[in-house]
């Protein structure tokens, strides 16, 4: 309601008082930031600042960040003389908003016309391959980002986006050249491990995540549940569930409880994944059964 009527700074009040944020209070957010940003723009045009690269930058960002892409693509295809930046806010917000196959393309574009691209663009893009398997465009993008010494500065991206494609040797030399190491990177590799056939690998990888003192979030636990459940270690998988939230102060979301149900499951304890079901509030219940029901095949 405050967000349709314009109240912004009220509607973000009740957003942030709100306990479990759903689609629909998400969706009311993000609807209201670009409602005000339309306004902003309307000003901006009607003084004639619209032409100007670093006004029109912003608002291709603000459209992207806010899921509006198709305002941000016509505030980029307005622009005569595009620069660096607003290439790289455009194919960033086509990315962040899972239009990669459109980011690619850009990116293709950007290319021809011999613009320059940077890391930011180039970890865009990586993730876009991520995401598409594009393996042979990652390796390229890989190739000239030792030619410009910036294989440090993204090698996050680049060993998420080798272990996405299924490419673990390479993705484990980028990892292991990384001097520091994010909680994204682990993540991306304990996944790829455990999506291919490698699951003690994967939890080795995370034991040793843990030593070496990086902090595991939610899809941390996620990956390596996942990979006690493929491999039937319960015992394991029960003792990572309750780390979340003994160690780490991490309260398990619906994936986790899926997951333990997934491995009792497959682990004939039929019994005890009931009791685990029952011991789950209401909430973990609904998310559960829309989880469950999400996946059904249509009819």
């Amino acid at each position: 309601m405050y967000a349709k009527c314009g109240s912004l700074d009220d509607a973000l009040k009740a957003f942030e008082l709100s306990g479990d944020k759903d689609s629909i209070t998400w969706s009311a957010m993000i609807t209201g930031a670009v409602e005000e940003g339309k306004q902003v723009h309307g000003c901006l045009l009607i003084l004639g600042y619209e032409s100007q690269v670093y006004i029109m930058t912003a608002l291709v960002d603000m459209y992207a960040k806010c899921a509006s892409t198709l305002d941000a693509r016509k505030g980029f295809d307005y622009l005569q003389e595009l620069d660096m930046v607003l290439w790289t806010s455009m194919i960033g917000g086509y990315v962040q908003n899972g239009e990669n196959e459109n980011a690619m393309n850009l990116y293709s574009r950007m290319r021809i016309e011999g613009i320059i691209r940077d890391e930011f663009t180039k970890t865009s893009i990586l993730k876009a391959c991520s995401c598409l398997a594009a393996l042979e465009l990652g390796k390229q993008i890989h190739a000239c980002t030792i030619k410009h010494g910036w294989e440090v500065p993204i090698g996050s991206a680049l060993s998420t986006m080798y272990a996405k494609c299924g490419n673990l040797e390479d993705g484990s030399l980028v990892f292991r050249r990384m001097p520091w190491r994010d909680t994204v990177s682990w993540n991306a590799m304990i996944l790829g491990l455990s999506q291919n056939g490698h699951g003690n690998e994967a939890l080795e990888l995370f034991e040793e995540m843990l030593l070496e003192g990086t902090e595991p979030d939610h899809v941390t636990f996620v990956n390596s549940l996942s990979a006690c459940s493929h491999m039937g270690l319960v015992e394991r998988g029960w003792a990572y569930f309750n780390m979340m939230s003994d160690k780490f102060a991490l309260v398990p979301r619906v994936e986790h409880y899926a997951c333990m149900v997934d491995m009792l499951g497959h682990a004939g304890k039929l019994d005890e994944a009931k009791e685990f079901i029952e011991s789950a509030t209401i909430d973990q219940l609904m998310a559960y059964s829309i989880k469950c029901l999400s996946e059904l095949p249509e009819l």
